[in-house]
């Protein structure tokens, strides 16, 4: 029995390996051409039509481990459909660096699907009801994401709304004036990424949210002056102020290297449409 249960270790283990392994880079070759270096080479043993990660790198020296992603790169590089034949990449080498190291040489890495590499990224984010909040993304061929966003930190104490001011049920010393307003909203969010491009993700999420108005309201004196009992209820057109509602948004993230710009639309509880935007660092990546 116990051989059984190792030979299928054995057999699953080499199952989920292989495809990991067949597939790889061979044949690089690289020429300059002007400011920009020219890199050619064959993929093979890829299971075909399936997305694959292309990552070319440069090696200084001898050392495999001395491998340092270069990134200024178009053409068949990043999330690719697999299929056997010649690639070809163009590298605005400039853009990474200053000069070539004396004895280097040039690497492609092939990772299946799941090894794509991922960003995490802290950005300041906000939309046109709450701009002021921060966003938490992991992107990568798949991600996720969190956000909270807010208006306005002073969250007064309210007493009741207005429409219990004016019919009666709050009775303060009358008469009475309202002085100012101020808009309340805050709101959380989360929801899936997904990498279309290496440089461009979009996302989807779900989320909940207060919006709401509130009134100061101060008392007056006989002689219709402002007294020093002054309170806050919360501003109502025929419905419930305050409420809870949710949230629906969805938006795109484009990337340039460590800089992460955010946009998107949502809508508040199916009637009211808001916009988002953010602009992020990129703080760990994993190659």
């Amino acid at each position: 029995m116990k051989k059984y249960l190792l030979a299928c270790t054995v057999l699953f283990s080499l199952c989920y390996l292989l495809p990991a392994t067949a597939q790889k880079a061979s044949n690089i070759k690289y020429q300059s051409l002007g400011n920009k270096i020219i890199i050619t080479f064959d993929l093979s043993g890829a299971t075909k039509n399936v997305r694959i990660w292309i990552q070319p790198g440069l090696v200084s020296g001898d050392n495999p481990s001395n491998y340092e992603v270069i990134k200024s790169v178009s053409g068949d590089v990043g999330l690719i459909q697999s299929i056997d034949g010649p690639k070809v990449i163009t590298w605005d080498l400039f853009k990474d660096i200053t000069v070539l190291p004396p004895g280097f040489n040039i690497d492609i890495k092939v990772k299946t699907e799941s090894r794509v590499p991922t960003s995490e990224v802290i950005s300041l984010a906000g939309n046109s009801l709450a701009p002021l909040g921060l966003k938490y993304q992991r992107l990568g061929l798949q991600g996720f994401y969190v956000s909270g966003k807010i208006l306005n930190f002073d969250f007064s104490k309210v007493k009741g709304t207005s429409n219990e001011l004016e019919n009666g049920k709050i009775t303060p010393e009358s008469p009475y004036q309202f002085l100012e307003a101020q808009r309340q909203s805050f709101c959380f969010n989360a929801g899936y990424s997904r990498m279309i491009k290496p440089s461009l993700f979009v996302y989807g999420g779900l989320g909940a949210g207060i919006d709401r108005t509130v009134w100061k309201v101060v008392n007056l004196d006989a002689d219709c002056n402002p007294t020093t009992n002054i309170y806050w209820v919360e501003y109502a057109e025929g419905s419930t102020p305050g409420k809870l509602n949710w949230l629906l948004e969805a938006g795109t993230n484009v990337k340039f290297n460590r800089i992460v710009l955010d946009a998107g639309i949502g809508l508040n509880a199916g009637k009211d449409v808001y916009f988002n935007f953010g602009l992020g660092y990129v703080f760990r990546s994993k190659n």
